[in-house]
């Protein structure tokens, strides 16, 4: 890439890094106040005409950093992004000739732009747009929690199946072509629709697109979370905000060291208002409720769990809702899938594209010669 856009990007990191390195203890009233006011943004944000989940991502992922991260940096690189993919998209045209043919190939180029190194005339100059590639050393952000944020993809154009979808997301958003979520078991993925083929599912961490019965067959999904539409459905605009809630609360948690949970309940309750089957919400809040408890046990003067729900009714009501919640994501399908079948999983989407990968996207895909 250009000088100038190393030397901002190298400031960039610098500041990522030095942002989540800073500490956090209960007195640093600040955090509280920081991640209170994004809960309060984008609850507005969900009210609006036209809500942004470009705005959204942001402020979730900023509040993370003490708010110390400039958004004209990141519209820039958003900018640049949508720009190259027109640009890809005027000197390569697709083999699709149906009535949505210019929406299809602007959601094509921007999976080749995402995907793949594309050198593009831009300005009188060659630029070289790398493709971004999956962070397997941290892809949980087990040591870093920004590594899950498309501010850190910005950067490094290293991410996971949180960050990829996300970006891919906001620059359709800014195409204005249409894309949807769709979940699988520790996984996102996008969703499509074109006029001749239908539906087909677009996996960015291994430049493919799997077929559905590939998914269900390999990826550790119960029948019934896909008829409750816990996994596979598509996952509208609204829905896809409402999820941000979830990562400020997963933000806060990693945060604060999890100073309030009841803020963590109130995040996971805002999502399940606007999302009322997100599964993770449901996790989330179902492990935030028994943390409380463990808080209050060691706090109390009773030795067992049963001690204290027997007599204290706030642990009995927050128990029982435990409970519900515990038999609600049980009933819905939801079952824990281990890192290791996982990363199974996720190799196998290379390693094996042959066996699943959609034969009729592909056909269009590829640029005339």
């Amino acid at each position: 890439m250009l000088t100038k856009r190393n030397k901002q990007l190298l400031l960039f990191v610098v500041a990522l890094f030095t942002l989540s390195m800073k500490g956090y203890t209960q007195k640093d009233i600040r955090v509280d106040s920081i991640y209170s006011d994004v809960f309060d943004q984008l609850s507005t944000i969900l009210k609006g005409s036209n809500p942004s989940f470009k705005q959204s991502v942001f402020l979730v992922e900023n509040a993370f950093y003490d708010n110390g991260i400039s958004f004209d940096f990141y519209q820039s690189q958003i900018d640049e992004i949508t720009s190259l993919t027109r640009l890809y998209n005027k000197n390569n045209k697709l083999m699709y000739k149906e009535k949505d043919s210019d929406e299809v190939g602007l959601t094509a180029c921007l999976f080749k732009v995402i995907t793949d190194s594309i050198p593009i005339l831009l300005e009188n100059e060659l630029v070289y747009h790398p493709s971004c590639s999956y962070n397997f050393d941290d892809y949980t952000g087990t040591n870093d929690w920004g590594h899950m944020f498309v501010l850190s993809l910005l950067s490094t154009y290293k991410g996971n199946c949180h960050a990829m979808p996300f970006l891919y997301k906001i620059i359709a958003d800014e195409l204005h072509i249409k894309s949807y979520f769709a979940y699988a078991p520790n996984h996102l993925y996008i969703k499509l629709f074109n006029e001749k083929y239908g539906w087909y599912n677009v996996e960015l961490t291994s430049a493919e697109f799997p077929i559905d019965a590939w998914i269900m067959a390999t990826g550790y999904i119960h029948l019934d979370a896909i008829q409750h539409g816990i996994y596979m459905d598509t996952i509208g605009n609204e829905k896809a905000i409402a999820m941000c809630f979830i990562d400020l609360a997963q933000g806060y948690i990693r945060k604060t060291h999890s100073v309030d949970y009841s803020f963590v309940i109130k995040c996971c309750d805002k999502t399940l208002e606007y999302f009322p089957n997100n599964i993770y919400a449901y996790l989330l809040k179902q492990d935030a409720c028994n943390r409380i408890l463990l808080a209050e046990l060691k706090s109390s003067t009773y030795k067992t769990m049963n001690e204290l729900i027997e007599n204290d009714k706030g642990a009995k009501d927050l128990y029982n809702q435990t409970e519900t919640l515990t038999k609600f994501i049980y009933d819905n399908g939801y079952r824990k899938m281990p890192t290791k079948m996982y990363l199974s999983w996720l190799a196998s989407l290379k390693t094996q594209n042959n066996k699943y990968h959609n034969n009729n996207i592909l056909k269009f895909t590829q640029p005339k010669k």
